[in-house]
């Protein structure tokens, strides 16, 4: 069937007017925000249900009413998907404080009212791009000069010595006359005159006192900074609301913790209001808090709001909108089409987006359209019958239930996890504890506390499966009422091909064991085996157990069933197969189909080494699996009728080619996973061939250890006659 849609209409980011959920919208809360004091809230929910939708068409109607209101709002969405340390994170917050003052929404009277705060702004957002100094320097220089030396001047002396000459003259006719103190008198005079003596000392010392004064920035003095700017603006009149979102995408808990602990004394200041949202983990971390001494979350948030999955019907109804000029459809596959991309989906609002996405189409003329095939309607159907059954118990026991919002969706999204779980299991019997998600569990020790509801939960939709005809109960100890469940043939499944290939081999590789070994319990061929072992089901280890204790396979090939129990268990729990830690060599089909085909021939020479111990018996005879004197025996497992035919056409060539001495040849044909009315079809076009004189074909269904001994001992003694 080919339906149109509006391609249009379908997005993945966030609606700010999705009437998904505008309906969600609290006016109280929007009042809150407005009127009351500052204090952090919880927003919850599953990934990818509407939690960032829901936040801007919070946005968009906190603005409305601000304004109808005359109050202004400053509304800041910080993203930590990417979240590295805080001192990132704070700044992430300050360059969203800086963007959103600076917005044309903002109040242009508060901005001309508030022009010191909104420079301090400017100065903290600049320093989260660049590394701004402020200095002061403060000098003073202190300076003081002696100098010391002698200076001789040659002209200046010979001039004087010129002088001194006539000088020289009156003083000696001074001496003649008898004047000695005139004489004194004048010969100091020649010698200062003669000898001119400089004396000069001379000492330089400087001293430069200097003091700088930088203001200093780090992540403290910024945390203060922001501080004192939110309370400068709480004080002026502006509502700030802080929305710290993608919670989520942080995977390690401890980077949640260190976050929060470092945002701690900010969010709690009284103010500012934030909004903190994560997914479910966050979650179920505060509400075991309590159980916890002195946890930061237990006193952190004032109220929880949770984003729910979208209603079955919503999403039925957002599938309608989308569809455009469709005259004539088939409603019934179409109805349950949509119900199975809900069931996939999981109601988780993008993943159902994204299954549309994967199905569109267009034409060259640019016409988007949906092809839903009409050869999974009865796949559909199914999907549709356990939408229903989820929805039953959903309104029934877990929306009567007291439990919170949030543990009722974790309730809800049990279910669909465990309905994933069961399709897995399509071809296995399996108990509750197969499907309960116990991986999950492993993982999230925060579900622990929920495990009796979610086994309750789980317990329901098994019933009501039951009671609706998709299952089917099997019997395991009627003494203690033991039982499994098991899907019913006729119902119509999707599933994985690989994983399913695995799986329907293996469970016919575990169907030889057991059968095997009940088998050879019966005939009394076992000894070893431990008195619990004696019920009616056995497990496959204890089954792998026997075998090894009375040697009748090889160690080294049941060794190999260990990693594939291992897998086995692990895909039936929901593990896909690319994520085990085991060979892929070993979870291959082909290795599979090797160890049923090792598992049987094993059998059949334990059994014609048991029967015939005084003949020789050879394996691996001119090609074929053994023989016994002029007797040669082939096994074979197959699936089809005509793959097995044409296998005996091949086998029949080469014995005739081979066959010299008027020998018999025994082909034993064991038909995988039929049942008796196939396996007497399988008969009659067998009777059809013309198989030559010396070649028997027996063909069977089941391991059943005397009718084999039959065969073997009837086919030996015809080749003796």
């Amino acid at each position: 069937m080919k339906l149109f849609i509006d391609a249009s209409k379908i997005t993945d980011a966030p609606i700010e007017d999705n009437y998904l959920v505008k309906d969600m919208i609290n006016t109280n809360l929007v009042n809150e925000l407005l009127f009351s004091k500052p204090t952090t809230y919880l927003v919850s929910g599953y990934r990818g249900v509407g939690k960032t939708s829901y936040i801007k068409a919070l946005k968009n109607e906190l603005i409305s009413k601000a304004k109808e209101k005359k109050e202004n709002v400053l509304f800041l969405h910080i993203n930590v998907g990417k979240y590295s340390d805080f001192p990132t994170f704070l700044r992430a917050l300050i360059r969203e404080l800086y963007w959103e003052i600076n917005s044309n929404d903002t109040n242009n009277d508060y901005k001309n009212n508030n022009k010191e705060l909104l420079s301090d702004i400017d100065l903290i957002f600049d320093r989260t791009f660049n590394n701004i100094d402020y200095k002061v320097n403060n000098k003073s220089l202190i300076e003081n000069e002696i100098r010391q030396g002698i200076k001789f001047d040659l002209s200046q002396f010979i001039t004087r010595l010129l002088i001194s000459g006539v000088g020289l003259s009156v003083i000696v006719s001074y001496i003649k006359e008898g004047n000695l103190s005139i004489y004194i008198s004048l010969l100091i005079a020649i010698g200062l005159i003669l000898f001119v003596f400089e004396k000069k000392k001379t000492k330089n010392a400087s001293q430069l006192i200097e003091v700088n004064r930088a203001n200093i920035y780090d992540d403290e003095i910024a945390e203060h900074q922001l501080y004192k700017i939110i309370r400068g603006l709480r004080e002026s009149g502006i509502k700030v609301v802080f929305v710290i979102d993608e919670l989520d995408k942080i995977e390690k808990d401890d980077e949640i913790d260190n976050l929060i602990g470092e945002l701690k004394p900010i969010m709690l200041s009284g103010n500012a209001n934030f909004i903190l949202i994560s997914g479910q983990r966050l979650y179920y971390k505060y509400q075991l808090a309590d159980t916890i001494d002195d946890a930061v979350l237990s006193s952190l948030f004032s109220k929880t709001i949770h984003i729910p999955f979208v209603s079955i019907e919503v999403l039925r109804q957002f599938f309608k909108k989308l569809m455009i000029n469709n005259i004539t459809i088939d409603k019934e596959l179409l109805t349950t089409y949509v119900d199975s991309k809900i069931l996939l989906s999981h109601r988780v609002l993008r993943k159902f987006i994204n299954l549309i996405r994967h199905d569109m189409k267009f034409q060259d003329d640019g016409q988007c359209y949906l092809t839903i095939p009409d050869e999974k309607r009865e796949i559909y159907k199914t999907d549709s019958r356990l939408i229903v059954i989820i929805e039953k118990i959903e309104q029934e026991y877990i929306g009567e239930s007291d439990y919170e919002a949030g543990i009722k969706d974790l309730l809800v999204s049990q279910l669909y996890i465990a309905v994933k779980n069961i399709k897995k299991l399509k071809l296995l019997d399996f108990q509750v504890s197969d499907i309960v998600g116990t991986n999950v569990m492993e993982q999230t020790n925060y579900l622990i506390k929920y495990r009796g509801q979610i086994d309750e939960v789980i317990s329901l939709l098994l019933e009501e499966m039951v009671e609706r005809g998709i299952l089917e109960r099997i019997i395991i100890n009627e003494d203690t009422e033991e039982f499994k469940y098991k899907w019913k043939d006729e119902i119509a499944v999707e599933h994985s091909i690989k994983e399913m290939s695995f799986l329907e081999e293996f469970i016919f590789i575990e169907r030889m064991i057991r059968e095997i070994v009940n088998g050879l319990i019966k005939q009394k061929y076992i000894h070893k085996y431990k008195e619990n072992f004696n019920k009616s089901i056995l497990s496959l280890n204890e089954c792998i157990s026997i075998l090894k204790q009375n040697e009748i396979m090889s160690y080294g090939m049941l060794d190999e069933l260990k990693p594939l129990t291992y897998a086995r268990n692990n895909i039936a729990h929901g593990k896909p197969m690319n994520e085990l830690n085991v060979n892929n060599k070993l979870l291959s089909e082909k290795h599979l189909v090797k160890m049923k085909y090792e598992i049987f021939e094993e059998l059949i020479y334990f059994l014609l080494k048991r029967n015939n111990a005084y003949k020789d018996i050879e394996s691996n005879y001119d090609g074929f699996d053994f023989s016994i004197g002029n007797l040669a025996i082939e096994v074979k497992i197959f699936k089809k009728v005509n793959v097995f035919k044409n296998n005996l056409k091949s086998i029949s060539n080469k014995f005739n080619s081979l066959n010299k001495n008027n020998g018999e040849l025994l082909v034993i044909g064991l038909f995988q996973n039929a049942n008796n009315e196939e396996l007497e079809r399988a008969y009659i076009q067998l009777n059809d061939m013309n198989i030559e004189n010396g070649i028997s074909v027996i063909v069977i269904n089941e391991i059943n250890i005397p009718q084999l001994e039959e065969i073997l001992s009837n086919a030996i003694d015809i080749s003796v006659r």
